[in-house]
């Protein structure tokens, strides 16, 4: 008889716990779902982003060697530091590919949006005269993804300095 007891009891604890979660389940989903922003587990939205685009320029003529400053809106939707890589290109609109050149590195974004004049790369010597803008992307990864974000100047002249 003390058998069939041990065997009901048995069959009456798989009965109660046959539907429920393992703890251990649970104890990843917890942890995964503070751990990590849930931006970055299902949403298509980029931490950092880019307001005001194209960016407006210090001047409208450079000369090769003057540095090129832009008026950037830049926003992390992040309280806390986020880092990046990024790269610069300046590129000609008079379609001379020579005349591409590339500058990259890394850097971070502080929390919430920041407005400000930001040196972005000095004009090379050997630039033709003509027009020119700079684009820049962004990458961003993420512990899920990695996020491409792109940016570009507004269109300026170099002249040959005088």
């Amino acid at each position: 008889m003390l058998r069939l007891e041990k065997v009901a009891a048995v069959e009456q604890y798989r009965a109660r716990n046959s539907s429920a979660i393992p703890a251990s389940l649970i104890v990843i989903a917890v942890l995964v779902f503070t751990m990590v922003p849930a931006a970055l587990l299902v949403g298509d939205t980029p931490a950092l982003s880019y307001q005001g685009l194209p960016f407006p320029v210090s001047q409208a003529v450079y000369a090769p060697g003057d540095s090129v400053q832009a008026y950037t809106t830049r926003c992390n939707r992040f309280d806390r530091n986020m880092p990046y890589h990024y790269l610069r290109k300046l590129v000609s609109l008079d379609g001379d590919e020579r005349q591409n050149h590339l500058l990259e590195g890394q850097n971070f974004a502080p929390g919430g949006c920041v407005a400000t004049w930001v040196t972005l790369m000095r004009v090379p010597p050997e630039a033709a005269a003509g027009w020119y803008r700079i684009e820049g992307l962004i990458v961003i990864n993420g512990q899920w993804r990695t996020f491409e974000v792109g940016w570009a100047t507004v269109a300026f002249e170099v002249r040959d300095a005088q």
